[in-house]
């Protein structure tokens, strides 16, 4: 393999016919201790190149990281500078270049491409805002709660159509306890506080108004709230937003039973009550990952807004949009994305968003997915969905 040219971030190379590349493979061309890694996104499989009186093959890619040191190498963002004089080009594993990790325990995510090797990254790489969008996201989401069940780490899942458990596997299944939202779980009345209001837009006259009667009527139900703030000028639309939360709330202040897996199924409701159940369990501190399987069923206002609520919280959540491309602003906020294929024209409108990503996603099979983000380094790398056998037993047991 050879070094053909170099332009920006794009690096070309000569490669023999009998060497085989996959799309989004990592390389890495070093020059004694230093060194840049570069990813495959195009291979000219048409063009025959002559390479030192042989036959070969052009394969197109951009630079991602560079390497400093020996042979434990530290891997930063590119500085901009390449090898002068490459002494050594070679395919490296993403796993040992983007996820070295002291953690004392790391999740299987999926098997690299190229390789079949499982990549794994640290639980608290995933300590943050991660969107999934795209075909068959939900399958993906169903395979990260059950790797995470099967680690023995809370999960609570807030399904918004009801279909969420047909996802997990029949062991990881019999785990959960699942309720429905309004007949197995209400929330306490005193989640109506000015940071939920202030996601809808109330202004500040009404929330006022609403504190005094709240603390006037602490024990009485909503219905009496309702009352005596009917009895107010301009009250009509306000008092409509809160009776549509009615069949949620209780009056009961008693802690709520934290199921260490649990499945809420909201599917009953969209809009104000969907969201006041993905706050109380974003607020509770005995779940540390929360899974949301249908952001559509949130009619917030302003989706930036809810964004910037799920990241201000610093809790792992994992919203899937599939292919709803007018909540595409999520992925704005992502801190990691995780796309699973294959490549869909619905989704052509967000892919200025993606501009790196692009040529990987049009990729993508059924079974593959991408992520970017913190995980890797913000390198877009495409993994195989993990097996039925690997989460048994094996990878996801260790």
């Amino acid at each position: 393999m050879q070094v053909k040219s170099k332009r920006g971030d794009e690096v070309r190379l000569y490669c023999d016919l009998e060497e085989k590349f996959e799309f989004g493979e990592l390389i890495e061309i070093s020059e004694e201790d230093r060194s840049v890694i570069v990813q495959v996104v195009d291979i000219e499989q048409d063009s025959e190149l002559i390479l030192a009186g042989e036959k070969g093959r052009e394969i197109v890619a951009k630079i991602r990281l560079e390497g400093l040191g020996g042979e434990h190498r530290i891997y930063k963002e590119w500085s901009g500078w390449f090898p002068s004089t490459p002494m050594l080009i070679k395919k490296v594993k993403a796993s040992d270049v983007l996820a070295l990790d002291s953690w004392r325990e790391n999740l299987p995510l999926g098997r690299e491409r190229a390789n079949e090797d499982v990549f794994k990254i640290s639980p608290r790489d995933l300590w943050t805002l991660n969107v999934v969008a795209g075909i068959r996201s939900d399958a993906l989401l169903g395979m990260l709660a059950t790797i995470l069940c099967l680690k023995e780490y809370k999960v609570a899942v807030l399904d918004t159509t009801g279909n969420f458990i047909k996802n997990l596997n029949k062991v990881v299944r019999e785990r959960f306890r699942v309720l429905k939202l309004g007949e197995d779980l209400k929330l306490p009345l005193s989640m109506l506080n000015r940071d939920f209001f202030a996601i809808y837009g109330w202004p500040e006259p009404l929330l006022t108004l609403f504190d005094g009667i709240h603390r006037k009527h602490r024990k009485s139900s909503l219905r009496r709230i309702l009352m005596e703030l009917s009895l107010r000028k301009d009250t009509d639309m306000f008092i409509d937003f809160l009776d549509s939360l009615s069949d949620i709330l209780t009056i009961e202040e008693n802690e709520l039973s934290l199921y260490k897996y649990l499945i809420l199924d909201i599917s009953k409701y969209e809009g104000p009550p969907a969201f006041l159940a993905a706050l109380y369990y974003l607020l509770k501190p005995g779940y540390r990952y929360i899974f949301l399987t249908n952001i559509r069923s949130f009619h917030v206002s302003d989706i930036e807004k809810l964004a910037r609520v799920f990241i201000s919280k610093r809790k792992p959540v994992f919203i899937d949009i599939g292919v709803d491309t007018e909540l595409s602003v999520l992925l704005r906020y992502a801190v990691n994305l995780f796309f699973t294929g294959p490549y869909n024209r619905l989704l052509e409108d967000i892919f200025p968003l993606l501009e790196q990503e692009e040529p990987l996603i049009r990729r993508l099979s059924s079974e593959e997915f991408l992520i970017n983000g913190l995980l890797t380094k913000n390198i877009p790398l495409i993994l195989t969905m993990l097996r039925e056998e690997d989460l048994r037993g094996g990878y996801a047991l260790l």
